[in-house]
């Protein structure tokens, strides 16, 4: 007899507990996603790309300084953004290639 009331006991305390497991995913689930709706517009704009800012030559002054950094500067209000030596180094070889380029004589190749 001992033994059933026990059993009984452990059997009501097993379906409870799945009751308050059942009803606490549900909650849980519930506020997951109330919370993911509430900051949707929030993530959908983290995770789109960012456009480029388009900036025309007439609109800056660009210049490398006595360290080789490359610097963008706006001439409506100053304003400048400053990048390290390689890019500096980068674009200046670009820009010397191409009036190198632009100074040279065509060159010919004589048929044999």
């Amino acid at each position: 007899m001992m033994k059933e009331k026990v059993q009984e006991i452990m059997e009501k305390v097993k379906n409870t507990f799945k009751a308050v497991l059942n009803y606490s995913l549900i909650i849980l689930g519930m506020s997951v996603f109330f919370t993911l709706g509430y900051y949707y517009k929030d993530i959908k704009t983290y995770s789109q790309r960012t456009k480029p800012v388009y900036i025309k030559r007439s609109e800056v002054t660009i210049a490398i300084d006595e360290n080789s950094n490359f610097m963008i500067i706006a001439k409506n209000d100053g304003t400048y953004t400053m990048m390290e030596d390689s890019i500096g180094r980068a674009i200046f070889d670009i820009y010397a290639k191409n009036i190198w380029s632009q100074h040279q004589p065509a060159t010919t190749v004589s048929p044999k």
